[in-house]
């Protein structure tokens, strides 16, 4: 089951890059004046919570809560997305656990966005939690996984992911 969840990431991955790459294409275009540059690290943090991060969130969240219960990727590996008494889950279920699968990526782009804005001072201590947070949250998530069969946000949401 963990190589058919990983595989299944690596499948959904592929929609997130291709989003990201049309987001890029837009931004570029329409940001050609320099009128869009973000001017702090939290309106960069804002900005791309809300052109890539929270799209990405809804779109997996209807998509699982949906008949379908799977994103593309858990589709094509014949998994499914459902509470634990085999139920489908609601929209609110599944945008709770994509919120918590997706939180060590928002971290992440903080911590990168904080560093890159950040002019030459030294970076604040706050920032190594950041980074350890978003290293160890997805590592956490595929040893749980690995280990009991589940990742901490589906005990979290009260779900499971099981083959169709």
């Amino acid at each position: 089951m963990l190589l058919r969840r990983l595989l299944a990431v690596s499948v959904d991955w592929l929609f997130i890059v291709a989003w990201g790459v049309a987001l890029f294409g837009i931004v570029i275009g329409v940001n050609a004046s320099g009128h869009l540059t973000p001017q702090s690290p939290l309106q960069a943090q804002l900005l791309g919570f809300t052109t890539m991060t929270l799209p990405v969130v809804v779109t997996m969240s209807v998509l699982e809560s949906s008949k379908m219960q799977a994103t593309p990727g858990k589709r094509l590996l014949r998994l499914r997305v459902c509470r634990t008494d085999g139920e489908r889950v609601s929209l609110l279920r599944a945008i709770g656990r994509n919120a918590l699968k997706f939180l060590p990526w928002e971290l992440g782009h903080g911590l990168a966005w904080t560093l890159a804005m950040g002019g030459d001072a030294d970076p604040p201590m706050w920032l190594l939690a950041l980074g350890i947070l978003a290293t160890l949250g997805p590592a956490w998530w595929v040893i749980a996984l690995w280990r009991r069969g589940h990742t901490p946000y589906d005990r979290a949401s009260g779900t499971v992911v099981q083959r169709r």
